[in-house]
């Protein structure tokens, strides 16, 4: 796949004590073109922390264009996949002209919120109604 985007975010491997340079960091894109595969406006993909084991350096607030590989549910790069800083004539490299990236999936927290709201709206509905019913009393 390949896209450009700028880097908004850099989360570094959780280690224990022994750092290596192979261990592996998420690059978080905000992607303004996809030239081939699929991404979506927010996107995330790996490399090793260092350029000592092949990974990619990225800057937080840079713009660069992605060449990667899927591989699981991993998006991957490293520094013989052809990434660079800035961007490129897609047609130099063979590629069509970019499209705009897919919308974002909602979040599972956002899904959660909509659930809850929805079920207490319900919850509150059903219990207004059930206060609104009036019992009779036979009269005699």
């Amino acid at each position: 796949m390949v896209f450009r985007g700028t880097v908004t975010v850099i989360e570094p491997p959780i280690t224990g004590l022994v750092i290596s340079s192979a261990d592996p960091i998420s690059i978080r894109f905000a992607v303004d073109a996809v030239y081939k595969g699929v991404a979506t406006r927010t996107f995330w993909v790996s490399t090793e922390r260092s350029d000592a084991s092949c990974g990619f350096e990225f800057l937080v607030g840079r713009q660069y264009t992605v060449f990667a590989r899927v591989s699981g549910d991993r998006v991957q790069t490293d520094i013989c996949s052809g990434t660079l800083r800035g961007g490129l004539d897609p047609a130099s490299a063979g590629l069509p002209a970019g499209r705009a990236p897919l919308e974002d999936l909602p979040s599972t927290a956002l899904i959660a919120v909509i659930l809850v709201a929805l079920g207490t709206t319900a919850a509150a509905a059903l219990g207004a109604a059930y206060r609104g019913r009036k019992t009779s009393v036979p009269s005699s």
